[in-house]
């Protein structure tokens, strides 16, 4: 189930711990051990020349955090700080960090407009939380037979949030599945992402924050799965299905219709 969100639009807001705590999150890991404060950004000094070439700038400019170790890290902090990166070093960058373009525009864009995008941990308050949006999705009556959730429901599956602050914004919700039968889309035991849930809290649609939310899922889920899939039950199925085919660019599959007769 799922619901409906417009492309998004650009904004100015700045965010750097948010910009920060996302990237380094995906950052290649790599760690620089110093042994003393005298060693260590020559160390670091060391890492940036090996991806920017000698014209990589000094690392004590511009008080580098000393928990920003990894290659990609570093080049993230600094291109955050408004150091000019060339295009080809940033390509460099993101391809040894295992981030791929998309993923660091997506995460940039949310950082500009004050948002956080993240893969949350389950925990009994976020549950709470979570549930208490689908009470208010139950509400809207947007769905055919849409109930709120349980904990069983959301047990067990991958969460992603888009937050502001405290603040959640609008959730998704899935798993890697794997196909139990060959169809004419996909053979049998083929890797699935199954979208179960994808709300956006209606004060925020129109905004663009269900597609960030949506392509930040994909980005996190690929290489894990090989498709994304879903159902939906909405009633406004003009709207959801021009969101998902047509700034999403899913495929159609199937539908299930219904007429009462009289």
């Amino acid at each position: 189930m799922e619901t409906m969100d417009q492309p998004r639009e650009s904004g100015q807001e700045e965010s750097r711990r948010l910009w920060f705590e996302s990237i380094q999150a995906m950052a290649d890991g790599e760690r620089v051990l110093v042994g003393s404060e005298a060693e260590y950004f020559p160390a670091r000094r060391e890492v940036l020349v090996r991806s920017w070439g000698p014209e990589a700038p000094e690392p004590e400019r511009y008080n580098v955090p000393p928990e920003i170790c990894g290659e990609g890290a570093l080049l993230f902090w600094l291109t955050e700080q408004g150091v000019s990166m060339p295009r080809d070093k940033l390509e460099q960058a993101l391809e040894q960090a295992g981030i791929t373009e998309n993923f660091f525009w997506l995460v940039q864009e949310a950082k500009d407009l004050g948002l956080r995008l993240r893969e949350a941990e389950l925990t009994p308050e976020l549950t709470e939380a979570l549930i208490r949006l689908s009470v208010d999705w139950e509400a809207e009556n947007s769905c055919h037979g849409y109930r709120k959730n349980t904990p069983a429901d959301i047990e067990g599956n991958r969460i992603f949030l888009l937050e502001k602050g405290d603040e959640i914004r609008g959730y998704l919700f899935g798993r890697v599945e794997r196909a139990q039968k060959s169809s004419s889309v996909m053979q049998e035991g083929t890797s699935c992402f199954e979208v179960e849930e994808f709300y956006v809290r209606p004060a925020y649609r129109g905004r663009g924050y269900g597609g960030m939310l949506f392509q930040y899922m994909e980005e996190c889920v690929r290489g894990e799965a090989d498709y994304v899939t879903l159902g939906t039950a909405t009633k406004d199925w003009q709207a959801i299905l021009n969101f998902y085919l047509e700034e999403q660019n899913m495929q159609f599959w199937s539908a299930r219709l219904f007429k009462k007769l009289k």
